[in-house]
């Protein structure tokens, strides 16, 4: 396939190249990629299996261009409600390991935040150095007061081992 100049379209894919897909599909006649007539981010949770996540690796490619460069970017993920924000972070979190170059140098960590909307300021720190402590896998992290002072001693203590906390 080509672009409306005549270059090849780098993102269409041919049919072939796509993982098999199940159920209907949409325009069948054309050689372009083909897509399910559903839209998989319409589920009441995000979706935490692969096979059941596509269509966003240029998403998780920029995602992770920005975390991986040599002065890493902050990222925000921004849309309407049940467009797949969500499975993208949990795809982030997933997939890290393939997509950058030296995984061990990042600490991924995924909280929750519809989860903790009744939690005051030290749950909220407590279950921050937790995911902390689970990522890092050292549960003595986890068992320190959930202090702010905590909280910023082990941030400068990653730094200074030279992990990214993400």
């Amino acid at each position: 396939p080509t672009s409306c100049n005549g270059a090849p379209d780098e993102n269409t894919k041919p049919a072939g190249k796509m993982p098999a897909l199940q159920g209907p599909m949409t325009n069948p006649a054309a050689g372009l990629q083909r897509l399910p007539a559903f839209n998989p981010y319409l589920n009441r949770t995000a979706i935490t299996n692969d096979r059941d996540f596509f269509g966003r690796r240029r998403e998780l490619a920029t995602i992770f261009s920005r975390i991986d460069a040599a002065t890493p970017q902050s990222v925000s993920i921004v849309g309407e409600r049940r467009v797949g924000k969500s499975s993208l972070l949990r795809a982030v979190l997933r997939q890290h390991a393939a997509f950058l170059r030296g995984p061990d140098a990042f600490v991924f960590v995924h909280l929750d935040l519809l989860e903790k909307t009744h939690a005051d300021v030290p749950r909220f720190f407590a279950s921050l150095m937790e995911e902390i402590a689970r990522a890092c896998r050292d549960s003595s992290i986890a068992e320190q007061p959930a202090t702010y002072e905590n909280l910023r001693r082990l941030v400068v203590e990653l730094e200074r081992s030279r992990l990214k906390l993400v």
